[in-house]
């Protein structure tokens, strides 16, 4: 008879356990979810590291841009870390505008204005982005065209100092030279400071 208690016993400690067992591996289940759910921030994301390594890609390459003093290989190798940051973020408005700006300033100003192009077309009203294929098409002695740029600009932001200058430049470039010659000389020699100014 005390064996019959015992083996009583031990199916119910064994019916226990289980239900113990289903009931911590449920409640594990749960919070490990709840604790995904409520605070993300917690868990390991790569997308919420992409931003900064964006930014820090952005930040070296406007450095080598802003730096260039005409070095053509300075130009490159900001490009490559423009590319960097867009091959994490292709919808990056500064980084494509910085990249066509680089693409500018080794002389092709054609795909330059790609650059631009699309990063209007994520954000219309950049005033960076505005500026830059305003130049851009000055250098190639579209004149007109480039100023209704810098006014898009400036009726964004009436104080954008660059494109006040650039519109101003523009002017009287478009003013002083009649021939297409002269116009292109003059603009290569404003060449240096026009590709790295930021309009932000």
């Amino acid at each position: 008879m005390q064996n019959d208690i015992y083996a009583y016993d031990r199916r119910k400690l064994a019916v226990i356990l289980c239900v113990i067992g289903i009931f911590t591996v449920i409640f594990l289940s749960t919070t490990i979810v709840a604790t995904a759910i409520v605070f993300p921030p917690l868990l390991p994301q790569n997308t919420q590291q992409a931003p900064d390594q964006v930014k820090t890609l952005e930040f070296k390459g406007a450095a080598l841009l802003y730096n260039t003093k005409g070095r053509l290989g300075t130009y490159n190798e900001s490009i490559t870390y423009f590319d960097k940051a867009l091959a994490i973020n292709p919808n990056d408005v500064y980084a494509l505008t910085s990249k066509g700006l680089a693409v500018g300033g080794l002389g092709k100003n054609n795909e330059s204005i790609t650059y631009f192009d699309k990063a209007l077309a994520i954000n219309p009203n950049d005033v960076y982005a505005l500026s830059s294929k305003g130049l851009a098409l000055a250098r190639l002695g579209k004149y007109n065209e480039a100023i209704s740029y810098y006014d898009k600009a400036l009726t964004i932001n009436p104080n954008s100092l660059v494109a006040i200058k650039e519109k101003e430049f523009t002017l009287a470039a478009a003013a002083q030279n009649t021939n297409s010659t002269n116009t292109n000389s003059t603009l290569e020699s404003h060449k240096a400071n026009s590709w790295v100014l930021d309009t932000k």
